[in-house]
């Protein structure tokens, strides 16, 4: 769960049954922005004539974390974890809503 660090540098004293839930959610949203970033540059036709696996691999996790800080600070956007209502969030990140915004930002 790589969103724990990003929510505890914006709210250090919060529970964990606050933090646990909110970090699962935005794990889950980081997850769907790469899946949708892999899809927009993968391409069958393209061959790839030099390995940079493990060049790619190492951007990848820079990328998933910079996007993880990115996701926690736009969705707390300063306010307190205790008013943020998980099954609220899940709904406007993961709902039909979140995901045509995902979708919206890239067609």
């Amino acid at each position: 769960m790589m969103r724990i660090t990003a929510v505890r540098k914006h709210a250090p004293l919060d529970a964990e049954r606050i933090v646990h839930p909110l970090a699962t959610i935005w794990d889950e949203v980081v997850h769907r922005v790469t899946l949708e970033l892999m899809n927009l540059v993968t391409d069958e036709d393209a061959e790839i004539h030099i390995n940079l696996r493990e060049e790619m691999i190492l951007e990848l996790a820079r990328l998933q974390i910079w996007l993880g800080e990115r996701v926690v600070e736009q969705r707390i956007d300063n306010r307190p974890l205790s008013t943020i209502v998980p099954e609220v969030e899940r709904e406007a990140c993961l709902g039909p809503k979140g995901t045509e915004k995902l979708l919206a930002q890239h067609a």
